[in-house]
């Protein structure tokens, strides 16, 4: 039986399938790979899921790197993806990648993420460091 917000491979599966219109790979499958991961102690894959959407982040020793981030659609430019992002442990670093045409970009900008480098359309942004 599912415990409330516990994240899901249907769950990763639309992340997935939103994304690809920024870049082409198999949703189901890049979702299966990571499911099994999160599920793997040895990968120090964490989650928060609430009724407005998930983050999925891992735990890098001296920083974390957020893998997906994704808020329904029914709930989107409310601060739900803010709100989430700022539930996450504030010890170290924060780090992700985003597609350059993905609006998710200007929330990665207002909450202090810096653009570091630029590759395969897609930006590595931080927070938590000084540049």
């Amino acid at each position: 039986m599912q415990k409330e917000n516990e994240l899901t491979l249907d769950d990763l599966i639309v992340f997935y399938k939103e994304i690809t219109q920024y870049d082409d790979f198999d949703p189901v499958e890049k979702a299966k790979d990571d499911f099994k991961c999160i599920n793997n102690p040895g990968c120090k894959i964490l989650y928060k899921k609430n009724e407005h959407g998930f983050v999925v982040y891992q735990d890098q020793y001296l920083s974390y790197y957020i893998g997906s981030l994704y808020i329904y659609p029914e709930f989107r430019n409310q601060g739900y993806g803010a709100q989430l992002i700022s539930e996450l442990p504030t010890d170290n670093p924060l780090s992700l990648y985003v597609y350059t045409k993905n609006p998710a970009l200007r929330l990665y900008q207002r909450l202090g993420f810096k653009i570091i480098k630029e590759e395969n359309k897609a930006y590595y942004m931080v927070r938590g460091i000084n540049l």
